[in-house]
Order: structure tokens, then C-alpha cells, then sequence
């Protein structure tokens, strides 16, 4: 049914099963597709796996440069190195931010090394780090213009945010947070901070047409986002792996490749 949910708060997709043929997903050999439905050209020259890479980066488009403004010799904090994290930092970069600094976890320090070759500036371990305290040391006590948080399931990032955004800075949140309220949320210093704080679901059509550019430019090593490759048959074990399930397999992006 679309968007039910049970109690251990699994979805069970967005669409009934019962609707026209059914093939409403990507995990499949056929799929159907809405009347309507943008199409977009791919330079032939692309692999499989970079061309798919378009469906991350056009978040990063849409949150750093759409809604967040990000203007050339701005500096930027991106809060988590996930997909949505990296694709923020090309972003970023492709828009000429003069700082771009990335936190993440420490067993996530492989996503740190790739923004780095992305084109962040500074890369912090989130949990040895005060990341107030960081970004006033790189900022001079300014703060970030721009702020993007990605970080799943965590508050602490939220309070990061509008404690490192300077005086009329701006903060994207893109992290879901499980439908939970956040406790103790700092209103007070967001209001004597004047911060404008934007909530972002997805990418647009413009954020696709920047995505697309971008892998088609072939100026970044965009292929360090791809980490895996299977076959339909293996997409169970390839959202277990994803998802961090499987010991000693890191994941970042996992492409599901159909042999005809």
C-alpha cells in the first residue's frame, strides 16, 4: 500500500503491487513507465556504473547550489561522507567553494580519503572531534557560510550545524531522522544567529541536468563512488551490504547490472 508502515517501521513501498502490471521498481528485468516520465540522453561512452551515479549527485546539485546558494569563495560544512555527502562535496567543488570540509565516522574513514579526492579541503572524525570547535579554528572564528547536513538517524549533527554556520549563514538539512522530535533543539541561537534553515526531499530536474553534466565531463574520479557490481539475482545480499551488514565489505554505491 503506499507508504504503510508496520511497527518496527518498515515501509512497504510507496505504490500497490495491484496497480496496472506492478513493475514499479528498478529491481527487476522490466519496469513500467508513467506516461510523462522525463528521459534523459547518456553519453554513450559512460559505463553502466558512472552513468548510474547521477541519481546521488543530482542531490548534491539540488542541496548545495539550488537550495543552499552556495556562492563561488563560500566555505562549506558537509555533515556525513555518504553518498549524499560525496555528491555534496563535488558540488562543492564544481561551484569553486574556496573551504569544503567533511565529517564523518571513523569506520567510515575510506568515504573521508574519497572527498578528499573529490575535492574537500579538511576531512574530521566525527566522533573525536568537536566540530563546533574545528570549524572555528579553519574559519577564524567566522563560522561556514553553508552548511549540508546528510547524517541519517543523528541530532548531534543538527546542533553542529548551527553552532559552525556563521551570522546569517545557511543550513540544508537532508538527513532523515527516523520520524523522531529532536530534544533540546537550540532555537535560541538560531534565532540570534538569523539562520536560514531549509529542509531537502530528492533532486530535481535541473539538479539531473547538472548530475549528468558533471559525469559527462569527466573531470572528477567520480568511478571511486562505485564500489560494487551483482547481478540481479544478488540484490538481497547487495542491500544487506549496503547497509553495512556484511563484515568486512564496505559499500558506498552498488550498482544492480541485468545481463540480457
Amino acid at each position: 500500500m503506499n507508504g504503510s508502515k508496520c511497527v518496527d517501521a518498515f515501509y512497504y513501498g510507496f505504490r500497490s503491487l495491484n496497480d496496472r502490471s506492478g513493475l514499479w521498481g528498478g529491481y527487476g528485468s522490466y519496469m513500467e513507465v508513467e506516461p510523462r516520465t522525463r528521459l534523459y540522453p547518456i553519453a554513450e561512452d559512460l559505463s553502466v556504473e558512472d552513468a548510474l551515479l547521477f541519481n546521488p549527485f543530482a542531490a548534491g546539485f539540488d542541496w548545495v547550489i539550488r537550495l543552499g546558494k552556495l556562492q563561488v569563495g563560500e566555505t562549506v560544512l558537509i555533515l556525513g561522507g555518504g553518498q549524499r555527502g560525496l555528491a555534496s562535496v563535488l558540488a562543492a567543488k564544481d561551484a569553486g567553494a574556496s573551504q569544503i570540509i567533511v565529517t564523518g565516522l571513523q569506520r567510515d574513514a575510506f568515504k573521508l580519503e574519497i572527498a578528499l579526492q573529490f575535492g574537500a579541503t579538511h576531512t574530521l572524525i566525527a566522533e573525536e572531534t568537536d566540530v563546533a570547535e574545528a570549524i572555528a579554528d579553519l574559519t577564524s572564528g567566522r563560522g561556514v557560510d553553508l552548511v549540508i547536513d546528510t547524517t541519517p538517524n543523528a541530532f548531534q549533527p543538527v546542533t553542529d550545524a548551527i553552532k559552525a554556520v556563521r551570522n546569517g549563514g545557511r543550513i540544508v538539512l537532508g538527513g532523515i531522522k527516523g520520524h523522531k522530535d529532536m530534544p533540546q533543539f537550540p532555537i535560541d541561537e538560531l534565532l540570534m544567529k538569523q539562520i536560514e534553515m531549509i529542509g531537502a526531499l530528492s533532486s530535481s530536474h535541473w539538479g539531473v541536468q547538472q548530475a549528468i553534466r558533471l559525469v559527462e565531463e569527466k573531470r572528477y574520479p567520480v568511478h571511486l563512488m562505485h564500489t560494487h557490481s551483482v547481478p540481479i539475482e544478488g540484490v538481497e545480499r547487495a542491500i544487506q551490504t549496503l547497509a553495512g551488514e556484511v563484515p568486512g565489505d564496505p559499500a558506498l554505491h552498488i550498482s544492480i547490472i541485468h545481463k540480457h
